[in-house]
């Protein structure tokens, strides 16, 4: 949508995108946690009311496949890629949306991801806040990457004999 309707904000909410992936794949990488659905092991005698869902409704998504836990990290809870996105969706959007339907829906996404994925056990609610954060972060990063690289094209000199 971004790139054929709007392809003049298209660079700066690419680049948010990627840096903002980036930086949670760096805290997925350097700070791994468990999200809240793991808390509740099976033997542990520790119960705290959450539901792995994941574990009890297997889907073809569930961690128990071998090609799951190949390319997947269980431990990948903070900050939330989920809220990031939607986030990121709401905010690259909003700018281009006349319609108050349209705008409540590009709020709506966020929202809705938070409350899902809190529901669900996923992420805390301040894994979510970082997020947010890092959508935050990854908007600078891209402000200045997109910035720098719109610099004036210079022509050459011209060759004296």
């Amino acid at each position: 949508f971004l790139y054929r309707r709007f392809s003049e904000s298209y660079p700066l909410w690419r680049n948010t995108l990627a840096a903002t992936t980036l930086l949670g794949l760096f805290g997925f990488r350097f700070f791994p946690l468990m999200p809240p659905r793991l808390l509740d092991v099976e033997g542990s005698g520790a119960t705290y009311g959450f539901v792995d869902t994941l574990k009890t409704y297997p889907t073809f998504l569930s961690f128990e496949s071998d090609t799951m836990e190949a390319i997947s990290n269980q431990y990948a809870a903070k900050p939330s890629l989920h809220c990031a996105w939607a986030l990121w969706g709401c905010f690259a959007l909003w700018p281009h949306l006349r319609s108050w339907w349209a705008r409540t829906l590009a709020v709506a996404s966020p929202v809705a991801t938070v409350t899902v994925v809190v529901v669900t056990g996923n992420h805390c609610f301040l894994d979510a806040v970082g997020g947010a954060v890092i959508v935050g972060l990854g908007y600078a990063i891209a402000r200045w990457r997109t910035r720098a690289g719109r610099g004036e094209v210079l022509a050459p000199a011209p060759m004296t004999p």
